[in-house]
């Protein structure tokens, strides 16, 4: 079997929820430490993009003037945000194959439990309908958080130009998250993985980033022939 790089692009979304009732304004502030990352390996380019665009009936976020996160003021539970994240398969990569790792992490309460984060998310990526899901590990644990691993359905064809992969355009904040969720603080992180898809079947690729998100690959190249 051919040797495959894995790339592999993380997104970190730091989020801090104040969510309130009873008329009080709540905040919920999301920062992301890696906006935009980059990686480029042998023929296969990806990039993993999170941005937060102006939407009726949406909250839109602010990027802080470092640059260093996007900020929402005034969030009350039933408030949808506007969070944009996608990935571009960059044009003339050969044909690729996706996935995806969100993992998330409760800071200081008891609420929302990692499950729930994880739904918020998952709700997200179903509500968008644009990727694809062959396989997914939900509510597994991968080298210590709990997440969800996304294995794309298909094959990306870059031949003719660059194409973009959404996963969700925004995240729905339910209306019954109430005074028990007060000062939340998590972070929700998004990790995609690439291959190159000849000679690389489905199931090879799922067990290869399985194994990769999981923290258990110390062997990768001499199981599987692929290099990291």
């Amino acid at each position: 079997m051919k040797k495959r790089n894995l790339l592999v692009a993380a997104l970190s979304l730091c989020l801090i929820a104040i969510i309130a009732v009873g008329g009080t304004l709540a905040y919920f502030t999301d920062q992301t430490e890696t906006a935009v990352n980059a990686f480029t390996t042998g023929k296969v380019d990806i990039v993993l993009h999170d941005m937060s665009h102006k939407v009726d009936g949406m909250v839109q976020g602010q990027v802080k003037p470092d640059g260093s996160g996007i900020v929402y003021d005034n969030v009350v539970p039933g408030d949808e945000l506007s969070k944009d994240v996608f990935i571009s398969v960059v044009h003339d990569s050969a044909p690729t194959r996706l996935a995806v790792l969100v993992t998330v992490e409760n800071k200081n309460t008891a609420k929302p439990t990692d499950v729930e984060l994880l739904n918020r998310v998952d709700n997200a990526i179903l509500r968008e309908g644009k990727f694809p899901i062959l396989t997914s590990y939900y509510a597994a644990e991968f080298q210590g958080l709990t997440g969800t691993l996304y294995i794309m359905d298909g094959i990306v064809d870059t031949s003719d130009k660059n194409q973009i992969i959404d996963l969700f355009s925004s995240i729905q904040i339910p209306a019954e998250w109430n005074n028990e969720y007060a000062d939340a603080q998590f972070d929700i992180n998004v990790t995609a993985y690439a291959a190159q898809a000849d000679n690389l079947s489905a199931e090879d690729f799922e067990q290869m980033v399985l194994e990769q998100a999981k923290g258990t690959a110390d062997h990768f190249e001499e199981n599987y022939g692929f290099i990291n």
